[in-house]
């Protein structure tokens, strides 16, 4: 080991340094606090001098890395420890389908496969798409399975284009829809199109996340997409920094607006779909902020919330939704004193997950305010968890 750490040592001091970074200071004012910024021309794609002091810099690190002893022999164990395994890193059900993305053996990029419907068979593979520079940041299934939303962006840039999936065909539609960075969508309960969060400020600078705006979009629908919650006359008390998230559920006739901020805790209201896609939804409020709200969900005409107000491993609450009031909610008792880290509601009641040191609990929620633990089939960290809109399983 100590060799090794010589002669990469030596490499170090023998190697040419790559061309040092043009520092070309921009001050920006938050609110009333200076913060200077020496490199912020890297964050422009334009910058003619990016890309070649990016490359010096891989040219540098790879020459250096490269002719440490014994490093190719190690870099091929592992490729051959890690890339001989299967991936599984989200799966999510709908419409009685089931979408898994999924990395193959040896593949470097994950794929969106279907399983349930036949012999499991890949849907999307963002390798086939845009030349091949394309990533698949995140997705979302239509609730009927029909469709699928997709977050695509140049290798590397993490800038979301949203796009849609026609499961069928294998196809993408038409629409395409820029600033998603973050997959915050909710598709309409008849899939007929569905609600975004878009980012409105200049990519690559800090007013990219202000007064970003939740938007609604119709499939094949052209011109511009018309604003749920509008910052102009906002509904309800929203400041430029927060982000107002929306979604629609089909087993509701409510949606929800969730108001974040950087907090684990979001202040929530409620508003009958119908006048929310009519533009004149009066959302009322479930809870601010001080009801500590970390998860919340809607079954039927019923807002159900988990509070850590005075219970630091949450409380899970039920209140109405036409009159949400959460000092007179229905408490459901969950037995054990385990923290609640979990909720997907269903049509029946709600999934509740539960940390229990090290590993999960899951629970059977019912609407009669019955709880039943389910056993798992071994004990670990349950991370991905989805559920059918159809039938909650």
């Amino acid at each position: 080991m100590r060799l090794l750490l010589s002669a990469a040592a030596v490499l170090l001091v023998a190697a040419a340094p790559p061309p040092p970074a043009p520092v070309e200071p921009v001050t920006d004012d938050y609110y009333g606090t200076k913060v200077t910024d020496d490199y912020r021309w890297m964050e422009s794609g334009k910058d003619a001098r990016w890309m070649p002091w990016l490359k010096a810099q891989a040219d540098y690190t790879a020459s250096v890395m490269g002719a440490i002893p014994g490093r190719a022999a190690l870099f091929r164990d592992i490729q051959a420890l890690t890339g001989d395994t299967t991936a599984v890193s989200s799966v999510r059900a709908a419409g009685g389908k089931v979408f898994v993305q999924k990395r193959d053996q040896g593949a470097e990029d994950p794929k969106l496969y279907l399983m349930g419907d036949g012999a499991p068979r890949v849907v999307f593979d963002p390798a086939t798409f845009g030349g091949g520079d394309q990533a698949m940041d995140w997705w979302r299934p239509s609730p009927d399975g029909r469709l699928v939303a997709l977050g695509l962006s140049k290798r590397g840039s993490e800038a979301s284009v949203l796009r849609v999936l026609d499961v069928a065909s294998g196809k993408l539609l038409p629409d395409a829809i820029p600033g998603t960075d973050y997959a915050v969508i909710s598709w309409l309960p008849d899939s007929s199109g569905l609600a975004y969060l878009a980012f409105v400020g200049e990519q690559g600078t800090p007013t990219y996340y202000v007064n970003s705006e939740m938007r609604l979009h119709r499939l094949g629908a052209t011109g511009k997409d018309m604003v749920l919650i509008p910052r102009d006359k906002p509904p309800f008390p929203l400041t430029p920094e927060q982000m107002a998230f929306l979604s629609f559920d089909d087993r509701s006739p409510y949606a929800m607006a969730a108001v974040q901020d950087g907090r684990r805790e979001s202040i929530v209201y409620v508003a009958p779909t119908a006048d929310v896609l009519a533009g004149k939804a009066q959302w009322k409020l479930v809870g601010d902020f001080d009801q500590r709200i970390e998860q919340g969900g809607l079954v039927g005409d019923k807002v159900w919330v988990v509070s850590t107000k005075d219970e630091p491993n949450g409380r899970l609450l039920v209140t109405s939704a036409a009159k949400p009031d959460l000092k007179t909610a229905q408490t459901i008792a969950i037995p054990g004193e385990a923290p609640k880290s979990g909720l997907w509601n269903t049509a029946w009641g709600g999934w509740l997950q539960t940390v229990e040191g090290r590993s999960s609990g899951l629970w059977r929620v019912g609407s009669d305010g019955s709880a039943s633990k389910v056993a798992l089939p071994f004990v670990g960290d349950a991370s991905v968890l989805s559920t059918d809109h159809k039938d909650g399983s």
